[in-house]
């Protein structure tokens, strides 16, 4: 029996690397999209309480290889399948939902199909005319489609998801980021426009790399909790992404 949550991800690590005798944990760290010190923290049962609900769902969908909520909640019982169900909410998911999010994923790896649901993924929806105005009559091919397919609905002249708040697998963002920069505009100073953006390269030991890292994901949900306060709600669609990694063998291949 495991007394919680983080013991009993500590043995799920455990036996995938000991099953994957080659993979280091900085390895499965980079895969995973954590840092290698919050894995050893659980290998380690350094954890007080549980380890984070975003750490736990990355590993676990990297050994695993499942993105369904309910199906990683019915795979692990005990402590840990506990924690997922009620980090997730899981009683307020129907079947519907969970289905709804599943089949949204697979189309979204268009970048033109993902800037659409984006678009109506947000409080106020979005009309015909700002996905024209915003993606061109593509957009508005990809608006239809989605439309007729059931993965958006109608409401008062905008167009909504069925659900708001969905979360995209982590492989779609290369595939969207290469078509997204093009919305970038460059022809103004950030003094002159909304936009902001920027691009540097620096040299930082191993412990200024994990600090820098927390803060991009400090900010990061700064980002998040600010765009979900309703006094900052209105009709101006904007765009946000970032990234922060170290530079990999090759990493500019054709």
């Amino acid at each position: 029996m495991f007394k919680n949550a983080a013991s009993q991800l500590a043995s799920i690590i455990k036996a995938y690397l000991e099953s994957n005798p080659k993979l280091s944990l900085n390895r499965l760290s980079e895969q995973a999209g954590v840092s290698e010190a919050s894995l050893r923290r659980v290998l380690t049962n350094e954890y007080k309480g549980n380890p984070s609900i975003h750490l736990t769902l990355a590993v676990l969908r990297q050994i695993t290889g499942q993105k369904s909520f309910i199906n990683l909640c019915k795979n692990h019982e005990g402590p840990l399948g506990e924690y997922l169900y009620n980090e997730l909410a899981l009683d307020q998911l129907s079947e519907n939902q969970e289905n709804y999010r599943n089949q949204i994923q697979s189309k979204v790896y268009d970048p033109i199909l993902f800037h659409v649901a984006a678009l109506a993924g947000s409080p106020i929806g979005v009309s015909e005319e700002q996905v024209e105005k915003y993606l061109g009559v593509e957009g508005i091919k990809a608006l239809l489609s989605l439309y007729e397919e059931d993965f958006l609905n109608l409401k008062e002249g905008r167009f909504h998801t069925n659900e708001k708040g969905v979360s995209f697998a982590r492989d779609i963002f290369k595939p969207v980021l290469r078509s997204t920069i093009e919305l970038i505009d460059t022809d103004l100073s950030p003094m002159d426009s909304d936009n902001f953006f920027y691009l540097w390269t620096s040299s930082l030991n191993k412990k200024g790399v994990q600090k820098l890292r927390k803060l991009k994901l400090d900010t990061y949900q700064k980002l998040k909790d600010l765009t979900r306060q309703e006094r900052y709600q209105g009709e101006k669609h904007v765009f946000f992404f970032g990234a922060f990694d170290t530079y990999k063998k090759n990493g500019l291949k054709k």
